[in-house]
């Protein structure tokens, strides 16, 4: 039997975007048809609470996360660290725990779902003023390259600010940090494709995230059924 095919569909945008929404309509859409998938981080932290396969409970996880919450947090290189540890992560999901998982289930083909991608990785060397962001993603140490763990198919889902703002709970213990992360880089999410390899551009899809979840969902089913008939009914 010949190794079952991966697919990786990232979603991108700002805090209160639609992305969580997004990926849990998919990931009814995937089980309703019986294709395996999993739900996996691709950058800044995962939530390390242990509830599903993609989220394992980690040592260096929850030691890392409430340094990388703080609003007052101006560590980048926490941040760089973090994101190569869910890059390596995200490898080891989609390489070799996602298969496997697919051969016991004896189906042909799986779903990698990738909350946040390269695009939320431009943010890090752009605020440091990095001038060539497209090779410098990670810090060359860490010997991660963008074209490995960039997803097969990227939606990057857009709200305008405003919108994003009213979505936000001030009796969420990350209220400010969601804050924050609009005012200062909302703008960046909307050109952050043109950071990312000249030749991942393309897998970028924007997505008008303002209208009904379930109509915008139906936009990305179509796209994906499209682009992968295999993942069709």
């Amino acid at each position: 039997m010949e190794k079952p095919k991966v697919i990786s569909i990232g979603f991108e945008g700002p805090n209160r975007s639609g992305k969580g929404t997004q990926i849990e309509l998919i990931s009814n859409h995937l089980e309703s048809m019986g294709i395996p998938y999993l739900v996996v981080r691709g950058d800044g932290s995962r939530p390390n609470q242990g509830e599903h396969k993609g989220d394992p409970i980690s040592e260096w996880w929850s030691k890392t996360i409430p340094l990388l919450r703080n609003p007052e947090n101006k560590d980048s290189d926490l941040w760089n660290d973090s994101s190569a540890r869910l890059a390596r992560e995200l490898v080891v999901f989609r390489d070799r725990v996602l298969p496997n998982i697919a051969e016991q289930s004896s189906k042909p083909v799986a779903v990698l779902l990738v909350d946040r991608t390269l695009l939320s990785r431009t943010m890090v060397p752009r605020s440091q003023g990095e001038k060539d962001v497209q090779n410098n993603l990670y810090p060359k140490d860490l010997k991660i390259n963008a074209n490995k763990v960039c997803p097969d198919l990227i939606f990057n889902i857009v709200v305008d600010k405003k919108t994003l703002l009213s979505r936000l709970d001030e009796n969420d213990p990350k209220y400010e940090f969601r804050k924050k992360l609009i005012l200062e880089k909302y703008d960046w999410y909307l050109d952050a494709h043109k950071y990312i390899p000249d030749e991942l551009q393309d897998r970028v899809i924007q997505i008008d995230g303002t209208s009904e979840p379930n109509t915008i969902n139906n936009s990305i089913v179509d796209i994906i059924n499209n682009k992968f008939p295999e993942l069709k009914k």
